[in-house]
């Protein structure tokens, strides 16, 4: 009998070991876009944005559930000296209308500007979860005003309902305005996002992330908060770096934010190219067209709209 019992415990361990193997290979890494920059090309860096305004893009929808990973976006261009910017990061769920729905992630990162690179801000520990056939806005808030900023395609293209700013413009009230048909805007803004589905990606659910790190309670956790959202401080990072940190949606701290290294461009005009790649990282350059993914078991796509 001890000799049954043990085959049926290995049968079980093993059919379990294969099941997630088999989920693990269904997983599909997508790069959701609305612009049409290639590995080569020239973008416009957007220089009308006054501190506290945003732009945004509608990514998705994903037939399946799945998770956000990451965002990637052009902000430049390259200013004298090394200095960092700060942006924040909403991602909203997108309702279909002018005005997006639930936010479901906002934090606070360092960049620092580039016309050669990628920015990347990876939110992968927060498990930003949503639903199958659902889309989502991502927004980036400046915190400065005029120069350097977000960047637009050249193609001489711009998809409505898919491209958004979160502002003043003269002589509208604040608010959000469709970038293409309410303002004239000539391109999409090149804002991306990186997903996950399968067993490791969405599970059929809309969940808030509170910070790069991925150590704070998740929305509808029934945890205490313990800051403000939106609230910020000055941090030191784990190398020593002077960062920030913001309190999320959830009411707790995510990870100190510092700005990463990047190599310095040889000129700020709006060419922008994407030679390699950089080490992976929260608030990185990422220098390449984002075609290596180290992820086992996982395929990656390109999706526009």
């Amino acid at each position: 009998m001890r000799h049954a019992a043990m085959r049926t415990t290995v049968s079980v361990l093993l059919a379990t070991v294969l099941a997630a193997l088999a989920a693990r290979v269904e997983a599909e890494v997508i790069e959701l876009q609305n612009d049409g920059v290639e590995q080569e090309g020239t973008v416009g860096f957007q220089k009308g944005f006054a501190e506290g305004e945003m732009g945004a893009a509608t990514l998705g929808p994903v037939d399946e559930g799945y998770r956000i990973n990451k965002v990637h976006f052009v902000f430049g261009p390259k200013q004298e000296g090394s200095e960092t910017y700060n942006v924040t990061v909403h991602v909203y769920e997108d309702t279909g209308e002018t005005d997006p729905g639930e936010e479901l992630y906002v934090n606070a990162f360092q960049v620092e500007p580039s016309s050669e690179a990628m920015q990347e801000l990876d939110m992968s520990g927060d498990d930003i979860l949503m639903e199958a056939k659902s889309s989502f806005r991502v927004a980036i808030e400046l915190m400065h005003t005029g120069l350097p900023s977000i960047a637009r395609d050249n193609d001489g293209s711009c998809n409505g309902g898919r491209n958004w700013i979160y502002g003043e413009p003269a002589p509208q009230p604040k608010g959000w305005y469709d970038f293409c048909t309410d303002l004239g805007g000539d391109g999409d803004w090149v804002i991306r996002a990186e997903v996950e589905t399968g067993a490791a990606g969405g599970a059929g659910g809309a969940g808030g992330g509170a910070g790069a790190s991925g150590t704070g309670a998740a929305a509808g956790s029934g945890a205490a908060p313990t800051c403000q959202p939106s609230e910020s401080l000055t941090c030191i990072g784990a190398d020593g770096c002077t960062g920030t940190q913001i309190c999320s949606a959830a009411g707790s701290w995510g990870a100190c934010q510092c700005a990463a290294a990047g190599e310095p461009d040889e000129d700020g005009g709006c060419g922008y190219s994407l030679p390699g790649r950089s080490a992976p990282g929260r608030a990185a350059l990422v220098l390449g067209a984002i075609a290596a993914l180290a992820l086992a078991g996982a395929r990656r796509l390109r999706r526009r709209g």
